[in-house]
Formats: C-alpha cells, sequence, structure tokens
C-alpha cells in the first residue's frame, strides 16, 4: 500500500513521518505511534485531525474514528495533538459552527488553534469516555424520570 504523510503538530514542535495506512489496526496503534514521536509517555493527550472534505477539526478517539481519518486522507494527513482538558474541541466543542473555519485552509486551521479565545457562555459537547465516567456515578433512581433515555 502506498505510504501516508502524516504531519502533527504538539504545541510549537512539528513532526513529520510516513506511516502505512494497512499497519494501523486501530487507534492504540496510532495513539502509540505519536506518543512516540512526541515523546508523550504517562501523558494523557487528545488526536484531531483535518478533515480534508469539510475542512473542521474533528476527534480521533476510537477506531471508527481512526479508520475514517485514514481513509480520508489527503497527503499529509494533518494531525493536532493536544492535552486532554486544553484541546479545542473540549473547549470549543466538535464541529462548533463557527465561520472562521470555513474561510481557512487546513494547514491555517491548525496553525490557528490555540490563538483564539473562547466564547462566555459556550457549552462544548464532552468526549464520550468521560460521559461514561460520570453516568457510572449516577444511580438512576436519582435522576428525574423525564430524564432519563
Amino acid at each position: 500500500m502506498v505510504p501516508l504523510e502524516v504531519k502533527s503538530k504538539f504545541n510549537a514542535e512539528f513532526r513529520r513521518l510516513s506511516i502505512d495506512p494497512s499497519s494501523i489496526k486501530s487507534f492504540e496503534d496510532l495513539y502509540n505511534i505519536l506518543e512516540r514521536v512526541h515523546g508523550l509517555y504517562n501523558v494523557k493527550f487528545v488526536i484531531q485531525y483535518v478533515d480534508p472534505k469539510e475542512n473542521t477539526l474533528l476527534p480521533i478517539n476510537n477506531d471508527k474514528n481512526c479508520e475514517r481519518a485514514l481513509s480520508v486522507a489527503t497527503n499529509p494527513l494533518r494531525i493536532l495533538i493536544q492535552l486532554k482538558g486544553e484541546s479545542y474541541g473540549e473547549l470549543r466543542g466538535y464541529k462548533a459552527p463557527n465561520a472562521v473555519f470555513m474561510r481557512k485552509k487546513p494547514a491555517e486551521l491548525v496553525r490557528s488553534i490555540g490563538s483564539e479565545k473562547p466564547k462566555p457562555g459556550h457549552q462544548s459537547i464532552t468526549l464520550l469516555d468521560d460521559f461514561h465516567k460520570v453516568s457510572s456515578i449516577i444511580d438512576d433512581g436519582t435522576v428525574p424520570e423525564c430524564m432519563r433515555r
């Protein structure tokens, strides 16, 4: 298979690498590669990529998202790595309605992360793994029936 060029950014540090998409079987494989390349051992981080079709920043947090990112990727696949809790998606919400995204090219989009301040009062959509931690704590007997699924 044709190797895929990957350009990843963590803080102000850019790394370029070439990977064989068929060698990445799961999200963990990609996570481990990026962890090794950026030296982020024992550090929780979030992986996001620029979708070339919609020009939006999307998360890679499970096998399905990883497979989609690799299948729609154009050379290079642009990946943004941010510390968990500080990521753009966690603060602003993934696919947040923002006209700025529509005007920016993928490279400009990745470069601009961190330069914009979140708007007050904006509710973000958290990642699903955080939801499960909270839902396991709450007893469904304490939640009003009208708010249950």
